[in-house]
């Protein structure tokens, strides 16, 4: 129910007009996102060490994740700042001409409170803070953790019609999946920080 409720409320925040200082902004990004290659790794692993016949090469379809955020800004330079995204994608094929129907798909939803620095200006720093909870499914998923967001970036021609940032965030909540070891019958559960860090390019109208 608490997913749900978070989901609709971004989304909502999310389909807002776009306006100036006061009201909100709404934009596309495109992100790097770390982390990427510890879950591709845990697939091989996992598929390898439960297929003897074939061997599994996993490859990630979305290096590069795409999203979008809204974000509301008062005079006094508070914000408040919503995401869906970056979509994180992945599949697989073996190395035996065998498909071994890997697969995993994620999005995650944050919402962060922050302040912008020299708010009356057209370039200004600012910092966020908040939580994120993963959408996530897949081969191997488990379940999903929601944890702490925290970022700091730049807004550039802030007093134009679109404006563009330049952002580092780091996001602690985590995503639990099955881990095998050869033999088969080794099997535990481990939590990944999947999007550990990400480098975001934003531009809002």
């Amino acid at each position: 129910m608490k997913k749900s409720i978070l989901t609709a409320s971004i989304l909502s925040a999310l389909s807002c007009g776009p306006a100036y200082a006061g009201h909100w902004r709404v934009g596309p990004d495109i992100s790097y996102v770390s982390g990427i290659d510890d879950i591709s790794k845990l697939y091989e692993r996992n598929y390898n060490a439960t297929h003897s016949s074939t061997q599994a090469d996993v490859t990630v379809v979305l290096p590069i994740g795409l999203g979008v955020q809204g974000t509301y800004t008062w005079d006094s330079g508070v914000r408040l700042d919503m995401q869906l995204g970056p979509l994180f994608r992945m599949s697989s094929n073996s190395s035996q001409g065998v498909d071994p129907h890997l697969d995993h798909t994620e999005v995650p939803v944050s919402a962060t409170l922050g302040f912008t620095f020299l708010p009356n200006s057209s370039v200004a720093p600012y910092l966020r803070a908040g939580f994120a909870y993963h959408f996530a499914s897949g081969t191997y998923v488990r379940s999903a953790n929601p944890g702490l967001l925290g970022a700091a970036g730049i807004e550039f021609a802030r007093k134009s019609i679109a404006t563009y940032s330049l952002e580092v965030a780091t996001d602690r909540s985590a995503v639990e999946f099955d881990r095998y070891q050869s033999p088969p019958s080794r099997h535990d559960i481990v939590k990944l920080n999947t999007y550990d860090w990400t480098i975001s390019f934003i531009v809002k109208f």
